[in-house]
């Protein structure tokens, strides 16, 4: 987890007893107060010495992609500059890395040294820039611009496929794939579906509607989504639309997205000035427990 230090905590389940979440390490830069969003990424090779190692990605307010060791004693890797900050995790595959920045460029760079693959758009950038964390499957990447735009990349070719536009329902939360579609929520409290490497509904639910605006990006698990809005979690079934449980009123401000673990939906929360990680059973869809912090997730 990223604290407002700029450093990134490794936490484990059951580590020091039972249900309970240990620090494993903490692992930050000599100039840790610049970076910006650590991303960690474990067991990953590329071709140096045919070895897999785990590295930790993260950018500073200068937009420079640092690749770091978890093993500190490694150190930096690479880095890459780029000139405008990193909107998210990057998409990581065997011999390369692709990362969105916020001037509205995606990035293709050489694993091995941070070299320039490809590009998208190959010359200038994206109107209005982009922002959120990029999603991909067979092929496609999706990434959503701060105008309120959903933009399907050929991964292969870093050329546009096809882009969504929805004028007033603006996408506010990052492209989610599930169940041979994807997904995306709105400003006009509504998440909209679409098949899956397209930008066409097909035959399935077009959309769902939540009542409340949507506030961050949903995780899906057992053909549930699971949707942070304004203080509740609302559960969405994806086969019929519905909601099958009464929506968790979290009685605080989430400050994090939900994460599905294990038997529980986790979720960042800040309630009469307290911080905490609240745990809710996904059977029940109700809070199970609290566990304090000392800063907002």
């Amino acid at each position: 987890d990223v604290w407002s230090s700029g450093c990134a905590y490794v936490y484990e389940r059951d580590r020091g007893g039972p249900n309970a979440w240990g620090e494993v390490k903490m692992i930050f830069d000599d100039d840790a107060d610049t970076i910006a969003s650590p991303m960690v990424v474990d067991q990953v090779s590329f071709d140096q010495g045919g070895q897999s190692r785990s590295f930790v990605f993260y950018g500073d307010e200068d937009g420079v992609l640092y690749m770091r060791n978890i093993d500190d004693s490694r150190g930096v890797a690479w880095e890459a500059d780029l000139a405008s900050p990193i909107t998210g995790p990057p998409l990581v595959r065997t011999d390369y890395v692709v990362v969105a920045t916020t001037d509205g460029v995606i990035w293709k760079l050489a694993g091995s040294n941070a070299e320039l693959i490809q590009r998208y758009p190959e010359e200038g950038t994206v109107e209005g820039g982009l922002v959120g964390s990029l999603a991909s499957a067979d092929g496609v990447i999706y990434a959503r611009t701060d105008d309120g735009r959903v933009l399907l990349i050929e991964e292969e070719t870093m050329t546009l496929r096809c882009e969504v536009a929805m004028g007033a329902a603006q996408a506010v939360t990052d492209p989610l794939l599930a169940e041979g579609r994807w997904f995306i929520g709105t400003a006009t409290t509504a998440v909209f579906s679409f098949e899956a490497g397209t930008c066409s509904s097909g035959g399935g639910i077009p959309a769902f509607q939540v009542d409340v605006p949507i506030d961050y990006s949903a995780p899906v698990a057992d053909g549930i989504m699971w949707n942070a809005a304004d203080g509740l979690l609302l559960a969405i079934d994806l086969s019929d639309g519905q909601l099958p449980f009464t929506p968790s009123n979290l009685e605080a401000t989430v400050t994090s997205p939900p994460v599905v673990a294990g038997d529980y939906v986790l979720v960042g929360a800040t309630r009469s000035g307290r911080h905490e990680l609240v745990g809710v059973d996904r059977s029940t869809g109700l809070p199970a427990w609290r566990f304090p912090l000392d800063l907002p997730l």
